[in-house]
Order: C-alpha cells, then sequence, then structure tokens
C-alpha cells in the first residue's frame, strides 16, 4: 500500500509548517457524514436557507411546513434537518480584532475538523475600475484585521491571475495581507478610471461598441472561467462552502444598440457554473464595489457642447448598464442559494451579514424515474415554498441530470493526480506523524537557497527485510515551489532508498530520521515549497 506524507510551507517571509496525509483516506475529500449535497438516481440531498424578515435564521421549522418541487411537481421529503451555525461576532469582538499594531504572527496550519468556515474571496479585477480597486482592498484588510476568526480557511484569488503563492486557502493571515496588496488595477481589461466608460463625444459609434462587445464577452468569459476553476477545486473540501466573488458585475444577455436583447454564450457559462457549485455545496455570493452610484456625466468626457438629448441619453445607457451588470450577479447568487450586497456604501456590513449566513437545513426527497434520463440533457428545476408567513427562502435551482457516482466514475485520480492532490490539499493532518523546518541561506557558490529538513517517523513505513538482515523501505519524494502567480518556480524529484541495520532499526523507530535536501531560489519573493513524500512499497 502506497503512502503519501505531505509537508508543506507556505509564506513570504519563509516561515515552514507540516502535514501529512494517506492515500488511502485523504483529508480533503468529504466522509459520507460531511456530504452537504448529494445527487443519485435514489436520492437527492440539498441545503436550504431560511431566515425572517431581519435575516435571522429561523430554527425551528417543522418538515410538513417545507414543500419542494422538482420541475412543477412536488416532492415526498424523506428527511429534513437543522444544521445550525457558528454564532454571529458581536461587535464587541469586532472592535477587540483591531488592525495589526506589530508583525503579524504565523497562523497555526488547521487540520480538517477544525475548519469553521472555508471561505474563497475571488476578487474579479477584471472589471473592477481604479476606484473600485481601492474600495476591495480597504474592505478586504479590514475583513482580515476585524471579521476572519479561528477556524477560518480563507483564499484571496484574483480572476485575472493564477491560482500561485499568495492564492491559497489558508489561516495564516500574513498571507491574506500579501495577497490584498497584490491586488492591482487592471488597465489592459477595462481601463476604466470611475464606475462608468468614459465616451467623447455626444454620439455613440456602433464600432466602437461593437469592439467593446466582444472585448467585455472575452474578459467575462475568463472571469467566469476562473471562478469554475475555483468552485472545482473547493469541490474536496468538506462541508458546506462559500465563495464571494467581488465584481462590478456582467450582462447576462447581448443588449443590441437599438435595444434589443439577444442571448449569448455568458448564460450558458453561469448555469454549468452553478451546478458545479451546487454539486460542490459551495454557495456563491456576490458583492458590487461600486456602493451606492447614480449614474451621471463627468466632466473627463467633454460636454459643454452636448445637448440635453445627449446627456440624457448617456445617462439612460449607464442606468441601463447597471441594472444589467447587477441583474448577472444577482443571477448567479441566487442560483446556488446566496444573494448579492449591492446600492451600499457600507460594504463591511455587507461581508458581515455574508459571514452570518451559515445556517441552514438539509432537506432530502427520493427524485422522479426521469430526473436522470441519460437520452437527454435536462436541467432539473427546484423550488422550495415554506408555510411560514414573514420567511425568505433560499435555495439551489436545480441540477443536471447526470449522478454524483457517474461524475465521480469518470474522474478516478491518477497516481500522479493523488500526488497533485496531496500537493494542493490545504489542510494539516496527524496520519503521518512528520515535521518540517526550511532554512533559508546563501553563499557566493550557490547563491540562494533553502535548506529543508524534512522529519519522518519510520513506524509509519513499509521495510522489507533484506538477505542480509537489514530493513529497507523505498520513499519518492517531491518539492514543488510556487511563485506569487501560480508558476512552478522549481521542482525536486527523487527515490531515496532508507537501508537501516538490524541493531539500529528499533532505536530509529523511536526517534525516526530526518531526510535533508537543497532547494535553489533564483530570485527573492514569495514562494509555497510543498513537499510530498511516497512511501513507494
Amino acid at each position: 500500500m502506497r503512502k503519501l506524507m505531505l509537508s508543506f510551507f507556505a509564506s513570504a517571509i519563509f516561515a515552514a509548517t507540516a502535514v501529512a496525509q494517506n492515500t488511502t483516506s485523504p483529508a480533503a475529500k468529504p466522509t459520507p457524514d460531511t456530504d452537504v449535497v448529494r445527487i443519485t438516481s435514489t436520492l437527492v440531498q440539498l441545503d436550504v436557507s431560511v431566515t425572517d424578515k431581519e435575516g435571522r435564521p429561523i430554527k425551528d421549522l417543522r418538515p410538513e411546513e417545507i414543500h419542494l418541487f422538482e420541475n412543477g411537481k412536488e416532492r415526498k421529503l424523506s428527511g429534513v434537518s437543522f444544521v445550525p451555525g457558528a454564532p454571529p461576532a458581536d461587535n464587541n469582538e469586532m472592535k477587540k480584532s483591531a488592525a495589526p499594531v506589530g508583525p503579524v504572527l504565523p497562523g497555526r496550519q488547521l487540520a480538517a475538523n477544525e475548519v469553521r468556515r472555508t471561505i474563497a474571496i475571488v476578487v474579479d479585477d477584471v472589471t473592477l475600475s481604479f476606484q473600485s480597486i481601492d474600495y476591495t482592498r480597504e474592505v478586504l484588510r479590514r475583513f482580515v484585521d476585524q471579521q476572519m476568526r479561528d477556524g477560518d480557511l480563507v483564499a484571496i484569488i484574483r480572476s485575472g491571475a493564477g491560482v500561485g503563492a499568495l492564492q491559497q486557502f489558508t489561516s495564516d493571515k500574513r498571507q491574506l495581507y500579501a495577497a490584498i496588496d497584490r491586488i492591482r488595477w487592471n488597465a489592459v481589461a477595462n481601463g476604466r478610471i470611475s464606475t462608468f466608460d468614459t465616451v467623447e463625444g455626444q454620439q455613440d459609434d456602433s464600432n466602437q461598441i461593437d469592439v467593446r462587445a466582444q472585448q467585455e464577452d472575452a474578459f467575462v468569459a475568463g472571469s467566469l472561467g476562473a471562478l469554475n476553476y475555483v468552485i472545482r477545486g473547493m469541490d474536496k473540501l468538506p462541508g458546506r462552502k462559500s465563495v464571494l466573488m467581488i465584481s462590478e458585475g456582467f450582462r447576462l444577455f447581448d443588449r443590441e444598440p437599438g435595444g434589443q436583447i439577444t442571448q449569448g454564450n455568458v448564460i450558458d457559462s453561469v448555469r454549468a457554473i452553478t451546478d458545479a457549485a451546487n454539486r460542490a455545496a459551495v454557495v456563491i455570493y456576490t458583492l458590487d464595489p461600486r456602493g451606492l452610484v447614480v449614474p451621471m456625466v463627468g466632466v473627463e468626457e467633454n460636454p459643454e457642447f452636448w445637448s440635453l438629448e445627449d446627456i440624457d441619453r448617456k445617462m439612460s445607457r449607464q442606468g441601463q448598464a447597471l441594472i444589467d451588470t447587477q441583474d448577472g450577479l444577482s443571477y448567479l447568487s441566487e442560483e446556488t442559494g446566496g444573494f448579492t450586497i449591492k446600492n451600499t456604501n457600507n460594504l463591511s456590513k455587507g461581508i458581515r451579514k455574508i459571514l452570518d449566513d451559515q445556517s441552514y437545513y438539509l432537506v432530502a426527497y427520493e427524485p422522479e424515474e426521469g430526473s436522470f434520463d441519460p437520452k437527454k440533457l435536462r436541467f432539473n428545476k427546484i423550488e422550495i415554498k415554506v408555510d411560514r408567513p414573514g420567511t425568505k427562502v433560499r435555495y439551489r435551482s436545480g441540477f443536471f441530470n447526470v449522478g454524483d457516482n457517474t461524475l465521480k466514475a469518470a474522474k478516478q485520480p491518477t497516481p500522479f493526480q493523488s500526488i497533485a492532490d496531496a500537493l494542493l490539499s490545504p489542510f494539516a493532518q496527524n496520519d503521518l506523524p512528520i515535521r518540517y523546518n526550511g532554512l533559508f541561506n546563501y553563499d557566493h557558490k550557490n547563491g540562494a537557497y533553502l535548506r529543508s529538513l524534512v522529519h519522518m517517523n519510520i513506524g509509519d513505513l513499509d521495510f522489507k527485510t533484506l538477505p542480509d538482515g537489514k530493513r529497507q523501505a523505498s520513499l519518492d519524494i517531491f518539492a514543488y515551489a510556487f511563485g506569487v502567480n501560480g508558476a512552478i518556480e522549481g521542482r525536486l524529484q527523487k527515490t531515496y532508498k532508507l537501508t537501516v541495520p538490524p541493531e539500529a532499526f528499533e532505536k530509529l523507530r523511536s526517534t525516526g530520521f530526518v531526510y535533508d535536501f537543497v532547494f535553489p531560489i533564483a530570485k527573492p519573493g514569495a514562494y509555497q515549497l510543498r513537499v510530498v513524500v511516497r512511501d513507494s512499497a
């Protein structure tokens, strides 16, 4: 049996931690008891949020008060249970969590059962204006300072960049601060300083509009692709997860110069994302950092000689663009049981509302026979109603007619994929005791390098007895350094045979041994050095 031992090191200032993983029971894969969403031909289980008018969770619903409809037909519920979330933080607790005065201490590596909330914050820097970028950095720093709590596993990811050293799930605030500092205005993607586009001249140029529409479609496809990638990566994390997408939105439909609406490819991409999110038990929330804005013509557009009709037409187009882009954010969040924070200047209050939205009901039912008809790719529409006045119900919109078992069978991991899963796991595990220490050094001959010391407990290795009585184990060593934007900056792969004389074997069983290797560092910066040690027996 092969075992993986994973030691992972991630920091902008080279602080190391160690974890371990066994391939026979990977920590990042939910057990049946931790599955939130299940979609099979015999059972469909979904999470449902029910709140009062003030947004507070309702905890005492009876099963007979909940009605579920699949494709318009009511289905009998086979199970209903309430899952409470963590209690919301009070104002006194938030005031105590002020911005750090001195150096931020390294965060402790969390085990899977210690994670309270899993939150991926996707900053859609492709759509954000210069003003929104500044607001976004400010609100994210306040989130890390005051709203992040013990047991939170957080990633801050830019849609215009790879998932690199500063964009992984972590509980280390130093890494999150560094990721926030990397958020920059993407002048190539939109070039907007303020909320609305600047258009010089009174008349719309149809060619200019077509070019902008094509560019917008390309950038929206990239943003949604990054979001889809993040959601599929979260599928292996246990429990119910949250994605907060900070974006100035996107249009679900194309709007012609004359006002006609045509369907483009965006709606299909969003439907695929919502299906992936629903299967991965991910709730998507969206936040519009533009705040409370009013359409207007700015002085930078040279409106001195514009007529009143020109100004009215421009403001009307701005207002329609605001509505269209916010509709895209609302649709994306509502289809997965989330909601949108928009038209408010208190963005931190909006994030707090999202963080407090962690309680839900698990509702299970038996699907009808045609729900998984393989002859056609049908989206099964879900609708849930509650027989109690003054309630607000949020739920997942539905699912395609492909069962989870079919999808999992098509995605059986190869041995290398198992190693990759171990490399990318954000959790610490103690199945195989390992300790890691990284020592930064420099000399004129080798330049900058990191000396890595990996301490292993040999009692967990599969030793074979050789003809001369010696004991031998074979280890595969994989070490990868990931740069800030996700590029592999260096790698090391070796097979190591550990041969132990009989008289030293028992002592080594109690003390363990240290594997020492040198990893060169080509240039200064933030890295994640991740090491997997596999028992190749």
